[in-house]
């Protein structure tokens, strides 16, 4: 929180759907990552967050899986 009260912005992946919940109000931004782009719970999770959200491309390197993710959530 210190960082937050010093005005740096913070950024982070969110893994699971437990921490996003008390976490999310102290991050600029979050991401989810390749291994968890193509995870449905993943991709209505970002559409819950209160704070943007960027998907990674697949594990397979193209960017499809991550544009699927985007227009789900």
């Amino acid at each position: 929180m210190d960082i937050n009260d010093s005005g740096l912005p913070a950024a982070g992946e969110f893994l699971d759907m437990i921490t996003p919940q008390y976490l999310a109000d102290l991050m600029s931004w979050g991401a989810i990552g390749a291994r968890t782009t193509e995870s449905q719970v993943h991709r209505e999770l970002a559409s819950g967050l209160s704070c943007p959200v960027g998907f990674k491309n697949g594990t397979d390197g193209t960017i499809k899986v991550a544009i699927d993710a985007i227009n789900a959530a």
